[in-house]
């Protein structure tokens, strides 16, 4: 459980600057390539992302906190 909470973490923050930045879960899917039902998945806590998807995700969180908004 330990190993997973940094991905709980991230999905947390993915969430709130999500809703922060008034996008839906379709903007996001796309933004990141992914299907909007694994990104409902991830964000309900059904399934956590893969190595890649964490990236994905790490990615658009570093990308969209430092873009002056």
């Amino acid at each position: 459980m330990e190993r997973k909470e940094p991905t709980r973490r991230l999905l947390r923050d993915v969430m709130a600057l999500r809703r922060i930045r008034g996008m839906s879960q379709t903007a996001l899917a796309a933004d990141l390539g992914v299907s909007v039902r694994t990104l409902q998945e991830w964000e309900q806590g059904r399934r956590l992302p893969s190595g890649v998807g964490h990236a994905l995700l790490r990615q658009w969180v570093e990308t969209h906190q430092s873009d002056g908004d």
